[in-house]
């Protein structure tokens, strides 16, 4: 596969013949989640959530989290402002693709001491994502617990590194930020 372009290292990397992270001229490009589909555990708001795969798998959404902001943390006000931008912005994403039931991406990292810093540890990622109010419905459980079943969101604002995000609890193994070592025989 030839690589003359950022588009170029970003197919290469959800192709898996280029690892992720792969340095290309100012940036690091790393496969990240975006999304997990089906159920998940909301500890935060004592819910479990059904995010619908026949949303978040399809080529719309692919085109829709395309350019969207990659941050530190999830801002106070949930989505971003002028203020948040500018302070959590590391890059964006610049590819994107499902991969099994996850809606996967290429972060373009422009920030060299987050790319630093992500190759230190093991993070997850979360969507900040908006929903109209007619999207999806709450079911109330006997024992007080609820059930979130998510619509379309109305915006995909940003896509936050997180500590922990509930797509990967319960899934080992299963990072948000693909890290990968490979060795050249030689």
């Amino acid at each position: 596969m030839s690589v003359r372009t950022e588009l170029d290292v970003a197919r290469a990397i959800a192709a898996g013949a280029l690892a992720s992270p792969t340095t290309f001229f100012n940036a690091a490009f790393y496969a990240v989640r975006i999304s997990g589909t089906g159920a998940a555990w909301r500890e935060a708001l004592n819910e479990f959530v059904w995010r619908e795969p026949r949303i978040w798998l399809t080529s719309e959404m692919i085109e829709r989290v395309r350019g969207m902001p990659v941050i530190w943390i999830h801002p106070k006000d949930g989505m971003l402002d002028t203020e948040s931008f500018a302070r959590a912005i590391i890059g964006t994403i610049i590819f994107a693709w499902a991969r099994g039931s996850e809606l996967w991406g290429v972060a373009r990292i422009l920030d060299a001491d987050a790319a630093k810093f992500l190759d230190t540890g093991d993070f997850d990622t979360s969507p900040g994502v908006v929903f109209p109010p007619d999207a999806g419905e709450t079911i109330t459980l006997a024992d007080g617990g609820k059930v979130l079943i998510e619509g379309d969101p109305a915006l995909i604002d940003h896509l936050a590194i997180v500590a922990e995000g509930v797509w990967t609890k319960g899934r080992e193994g299963n990072s948000g930020v693909e890290i990968e070592e490979r060795k050249i025989d030689g």
